[in-house]
């Protein structure tokens, strides 16, 4: 090989370290960032509501946190794999995770104030918060397009 090519080479390899150093670490900030504001507004929820209320709110969200699991229905990391593999059908394979995903997210939603409402028949309140958090898990289907940049690398 001659010395020019070597040295393109190891430019551009080190430039793709480089690229993969700053990715790392965005995400680890990221991580970090959520995880503070989340201690934050979890300490700051507990003081404002008071043990009983504060109860029942870590109730309603480990109830909706039995019926979540439907509404992605393991599809994050099979997708992933399928747009690292086949990357020309990336417009059926997305557009119909998003469907699945909506779709799940509906089902989960009608599962969890129908259980909630049978099982607490007359408590407004432990069924007002159930319909809250269960109805962010529909819009769990736009999380599909974080899929496509992981699948890029670019996440």
């Amino acid at each position: 090989m001659s010395s020019s090519f070597q040295k393109l080479l190891s430019l551009n390899l080190s430039e793709d370290l480089r690229k993969i150093f700053a990715n790392i670490g965005w995400l680890f900030a990221d991580r970090i960032l959520r995880m503070g504001v989340g201690l934050f507004i979890s300490v700051w929820v507990a003081r404002y509501l008071g043990v009983a209320q504060f109860g029942l709110f870590s109730y309603a969200t480990a109830f909706v946190a039995l019926f979540s699991t439907l509404s992605t229905l393991g599809l994050p990391s099979i997708v992933v794999r399928l747009l690292t593999h086949e990357p020309e059908k990336r417009e059926q394979i997305l557009g119909t995770t998003f469907l699945l995903q909506l779709f799940g997210g509906i089902v989960t939603f009608l599962l969890a104030v129908i259980t909630v409402f049978v099982f607490h028949q007359g408590d407004r309140l432990t069924l007002s918060l159930v319909t809250v958090l269960v109805s962010a898990e529909i819009f769990r289907a736009f999380e599909t397009i974080d899929l496509w940049f992981k699948s890029q690398v670019q996440a």
